[in-house]
């Protein structure tokens, strides 16, 4: 067992964890072109509102970059980890705000992503819009999910 008295899982998976915390720290903080150190070379992206896989970080920033860029300002208000093996499934609360035809727009969402790592980076990122369908994916019951890692709040 390592010096710490956790199993070489369990200290993965707090790895991961911290790893996913971070990622959205730097994001809220610079956007995504500052999150892209803990994505591995070789990520690939599955996001159902985009056409087909994105593979790499270059097609990533290219192309959530894209949507990102939309908004004035995208912040990680809520996120909640459930850490099963190597993924973690994030259920996330987003603010974006914008400029619309009448003035600012203010758009709330809440999806769910599902975060592959490997060797310390997010190798898969696949963004979910039903909450149900990333924990049945990563074997968790739906209803049933457990308790996730504590909550960070963003202001």
């Amino acid at each position: 067992m390592p010096e710490s008295g956790r199993k070489p899982m369990e200290t993965t998976i707090a790895r991961n964890v911290e790893t996913n915390r971070r990622l959205v720290e730097a994001f809220n903080r610079g956007g995504l072109e500052e999150a892209l150190e803990y994505f591995a070379e070789d990520v690939e992206v599955y996001d159902p509102d985009l056409p087909g896989e994105l593979r790499g970080r270059d097609a990533m920033v290219g192309t959530i970059g894209e949507v990102v860029r939309a908004f004035k300002s995208i912040t990680v208000k809520r996120l909640d980890m459930y850490p099963v093996g190597d993924r973690i499934v994030s259920l996330i609360h987003t603010v974006s705000r914008g400029e619309g035809r009448r003035g600012e727009v203010e758009i709330d969402f809440h999806d769910a992503h599902v975060a592959t790592f490997r060797d310390g980076l997010v190798s898969y990122w696949r963004i979910y819009g039903d909450y149900r369908e990333a924990f049945s994916d990563v074997g968790l019951d739906p209803d049933h999910p457990g308790e996730p890692y504590p909550e960070v709040e963003r202001s």
